[in-house]
């Protein structure tokens, strides 16, 4: 409307006015800016939001001026030379931030479904998925980020105004206006944003900042009966609760995270979806930030707190909270077991006990539709695996560690019932990996029973999950992992083999086939990088030799697996194994450096000026090297025949005992540069 447009027209002349007066050039500056800035503050306080926002690029290029002004004076030198003085105009226009930071009554904060029951297809959605933002959230965000720049400049300032900003407000603030509360407590929630570098150790060092946080605590704002005002109130306490934690008076620090807890259990007991998942959420991150503070009673008042929250879902006909919900109260429980002394196997057991009946009772249900099973199970998986995360394998115990490999057998269990569900094959890869972190080589009789039907069963989308477990286990285990890496090499390859796409566009399937072979190359280094090697040439797998030779070699062709692929042949020739396998020197000579070099040779794929190639060429000199040492009469006979090839002498490559695989190496890349 015609007010807008008006908004916009000072939006400009203040942009045209900061400009000159920051010349020192306008004439009367501090007369010209006290006009326009009663203009700006008239359309910034307006009740619409389209009016209002029309202002926001001149206040933003203030604050730049404001920044400049205030850098000038702590340089230790003059200020700016400013026509007017951006300081006398903060204290305003922090109250029209203040004023407009405020929802208008009856803001609608939940959507149409905020209050329902959540079914069991819905168990995966995130937890407080961002919401489309309408209008009024993108304006509110602009007037977050101007209060940002004025706390950058001028933090004490800021501080002050917080604190006469609370002053204002009725008491108890459990009982005082939504809208003029919420607003306050957003200064203080924002207020560290606006920090940077030295200035953000304003937070924590005991000043006024931190006496209006304690003070903050201290009252009842996280009992107010609008659960905005609530999730507002946590959001502060896990954002400042370092200075929580560091309170000197123990009995005082307990008590107040106590009341944080209570809080946060209140917003999960609350009808609203959004707000179960965002009190969900926070306690998490709330744990996180007390890092065991507060004392036994507290943590063992929150662990019930949060037992009690987990059977109401549990016995609910409907789930009251969804999966990253659920998750989050899971491992929310891990770390308080881990940060109270008397956590044992007691407690452990009443939250995973549970769990672990639930899932058997529902792979061995006939009332279920697979689907359906497999959306529980996965849950449940997920749900263990989440409440694990507060163990290490230093805090297992003789009772707890037989939980731990129940979790796991049970997991194994629910893969063989369901081992075509991508969810549940994630989850329990999820487990697995936290199940080596805290068990150790205990885990290792289990792994044969894990592994088969994942290699078996996983497609495209989960595919490099199952390879990096794979992986881990064999870096963490060593050649300890080689008899269950053995029962499944083969089954995997083939399995991956069958995996890339016949039909389609071409182009499309190439890509496919390479994102395949890349990961099978990657599996496979690690198969002879960790020890395993024996798992190759073993009596199982020995007739399938030729066709992972033959995958390898494909490897080559493949400008970001060449390097693993060279490597893969290094670590079989110093494991030893190969001794007495002539089949595979024969392929190492006739095959594998042949195709090397053919590709380095190659100008137009192979530069020894880029980086990657140059790191293949120094594996391709280690490779030679280690060849020359198992065979130098056949290996001298490459070189000769390779001086033919490339129609100059290359003598130097047959190498010397002096200069050794180091001088090689240097040897191999000038002779590519000198191509």
């Amino acid at each position: 409307g015609l007010t807008a447009k008006v908004g916009e027209v000072v939006d400009a002349v203040g942009l045209q006015l900061i400009a000159i007066s920051e010349n020192g050039n306008a004439p009367d500056g501090t007369a010209l800016c006290d006009q326009w800035m009663s203009l700006v503050v008239k359309f910034l306080c307006h009740d619409s939001v389209d009016v209002s926002s029309t202002v926001f690029s001149c206040l933003s290029r203030f604050t730049m001026s404001l920044g400049k002004h205030v850098s000038g004076k702590k340089s230790g030198g003059a200020a700016e030379p400013l026509a007017f003085d951006p300081l006398k105009y903060l204290p305003t226009i922090l109250s029209c931030l203040y004023r407009q930071m405020q929802y208008p009554q009856g803001y609608p904060f939940g959507g149409p479904n905020e209050a329902e029951n959540i079914s069991v297809f819905e168990l995966g959605d995130v937890a407080g998925a961002e919401e489309e933002e309408d209008d009024e959230e993108v304006y509110r965000s602009e007037l977050r980020k101007l209060y940002s720049k004025i706390v950058r400049w001028q933090p004490d300032l800021v501080v002050q105004f917080i604190g006469a900003t609370l002053a204002t407000l009725p008491t108890p603030l459990s009982s005082g206006g939504f809208e003029v509360s919420e607003a306050a407590l957003r200064l203080v929630f924002h207020f560290q944003e606006g920090l940077s570098g030295k200035m953000a150790k304003i937070i924590g060092s005991g000043g006024v900042f931190d006496q209006i946080v304690t003070a903050l605590f201290e009252s009842d704002a996280g009992f107010h009966a609008n659960f905005e005002l609530v999730t507002l109130f946590l959001d502060c306490a896990v954002r400042y609760g370092k200075i929580l934690v560091a309170m000197p008076d123990e009995g005082k620090k307990g008590l107040l995270i106590g009341r944080v807890y209570e809080c946060i259990g209140r917003g999960i007991a609350n009808g609203g979806r959004r707000i179960r998942s965002r009190c969900c959420y926070l306690l998490l991150r709330f744990v996180k930030a007390m890092g065991g503070a507060g004392g036994e009673d507290i943590i063992c008042k929150a662990l019930s707190m949060v037992l009690e929250v987990v059977v109401a879902n549990s016995n609910a006909s409907y789930s009251l909270l969804n999966l990253e919900d659920q998750n989050y109260l899971f491992e929310s429980a891990g770390l308080l077991l881990r940060s109270s002394p008397s956590s044992s196997y007691t407690p452990l057991s009443t939250f995973m006990v549970p769990q672990l009946s639930k899932l058997r009772e529902i792979l061995s249900s006939s009332q279920l539709h697979a689907q359906h099973k497999a959306v529980l199970a996965s849950m449940l998986v997920a749900n263990v695996a989440h409440l694990s995360k507060g163990f290490n394998m230093g805090d297992v115990t003789a009772e707890t560690g037989p939980l731990f490999l129940e979790a796991l057998q049970a997991t194994m269990e629910c893969l063989r019932a369901l081992p075509t569900f991508e969810v549940v094959r994630s989850k329990s890869m999820m487990l697995v990996h936290r199940m080596v972190l805290i068990l150790g080589e205990s885990i290792l009789p289990c792994l044969n029973g894990l592994l088969e039907p994942l290699v078996t069963n996983c497609q495209g989308s989960d595919l490099v999950l199952v390879v990096q477990l794979m992986n881990q286990l064999m870096i963490k285990f060593g050649h300890k992992a080689a008899p269950a890496i053995e029962a499944v090499l083969l089954p995997f390859l083939m399995h991956c083999s069958g995996i890339i796409p016949v039909d389609g566009p071409a182009p499309q399937v190439e890509v496919e086939r390479v994102a395949v072979v890349k990961l099978q190359v990657l599996f496979l280094q690690h198969v002879a990088s960790n020890g395993c090697v024996p798992a190759l040439f073993s009596a199982r797998n020995a007739p399938g030799l030729d066709g992972v030779m033959g995958l390898m070699l494909g490897g080559l062709h493949l400008k970001e697996a060449a390097r693993s692929t060279v490597v893969f042949f290094e670590k079989i020739c110093l494991s030893g194994v190969a001794d007495g396998h002539d089949g595979f020197w024969q392929f190492a000579f006739e095959q594998v450096l042949v195709t090397l070099w053919r590709l380095m040779l190659d100008k137009s794929a192979f530069s020894v000026k880029d980086a990657l190639c140059a790191k293949v060429a120094g594996e391709a000199a280690v490779f030679m090297w280690l060849l020359r040492g198992a065979n130098r009469e056949r290996y001298e006979r490459f070189v000769d025949g390779l001086a033919g090839f490339m129609g100059r002498d290359v003598s130097f490559l047959k190498g010397s005992e002096v200069g050794g695989e180091a001088q090689l190496k240097k040897d191999v890349r000038q002779a590519l540069r000198d191509l």
